[in-house]
């Protein structure tokens, strides 16, 4: 026993140290935005392919064809957005310049919320006389996805009603369900970190606006999602923000990236 409990104050030190967990014991996570994404661990962008010559891409973002190629399986066809990857120069001018991820600190076994900018529309329960296995946020079409914790992609595309969705499988046995979207950047077996953009709000299947669905599941039973998010999201007054050469930086300023739908 004595072992165990050595091995987990290791674990805990290294990830401190490695800036994941901060000596408040919340886990840090960097939230993508329109400026800097993720996609298996590679910070870069997803963009419009208007199917012009790769080497545009590569000199516009610093990187080179190779890599660009790489991230996305060589498969290129078809593809309506493809990830590409940031030289290293480009990405610190983007943090020179301030655009920088946020970086929220959050209790280790509670969800992030999967939308920047929040507008609760419709909670878990009874509505209209039926359930409503999730909970409704009003988003502008295009408006940035992330997803609500690390795990493996299950399920992508249409999924009835729910239009096009992302079904993500959680270590802990969870499932979250983000549905009614217009696009999707990941696929089934990807796997994904807390706070990693999968995809854009749309208004597809059976919606009446552009909203995100959003559901968790336990054995394919649906539970209450506000029940796992931190309760302490809203608070705005003390911000965490990547700092040029990585450093990160307090900010008590408003914040300077205004959550736009994805251009």
């Amino acid at each position: 026993m004595k072992f165990f409990k050595y091995l987990i104050i290791s674990i805990s030190i290294i990830l401190t140290n490695f800036g994941l967990i901060s000596n408040t014991g919340r886990l840090r996570v960097s939230i993508d935005n329109q400026y800097i994404q993720t996609y298996k661990n590679t910070i870069g962008k997803w963009v419009l392919y208007d199917k012009k010559n790769l080497n545009y891409y590569a000199t516009e973002y610093e990187t080179t064809v190779e890599e660009i190629l790489r991230i996305n399986n060589h498969n290129l066809k078809s593809k309506k957005y493809i990830f590409v990857p940031f030289g290293e120069k480009y990405k610190n001018d983007l943090l020179k310049k301030g655009y920088g991820r946020r970086i929220l600190e959050i209790e280790p076994n509670k969800l992030l919320w999967p939308l920047e900018n929040l507008m609760l529309t419709s909670r878990y329960g009874r509505r209209f006389h039926r359930d409503h296995t999730g909970i409704d946020f009003a988003a502008p079409v295009g408006t940035i996805v992330v997803s609500a914790d690390m795990g493996t992609v299950k399920q992508v595309g249409w999924i009835g009603g729910y239009g096009l969705s992302i079904l993500i499988q959680h270590p802990d046995g969870k499932e979250t369900l983000y549905a009614h979207l217009s696009e999707i950047f990941i696929s089934v077996e990807d796997e994904v970190q807390m706070g990693q953009i999968i995809g854009l709000t749309g208004t597809t299947g059976i919606s009446t606006g552009p909203h995100l669905h959003f559901e968790v599941r336990y054995q394919n039973i649906p539970f209450d999602p506000e029940d796992f998010f931190p309760s302490g999201y809203f608070r705005n007054d003390v911000i965490l923000r990547e700092g040029e050469d990585g450093i990160v930086i307090f900010n008590n300023t408003p914040d300077r990236i205004k959550q736009m739908p994805f251009l």
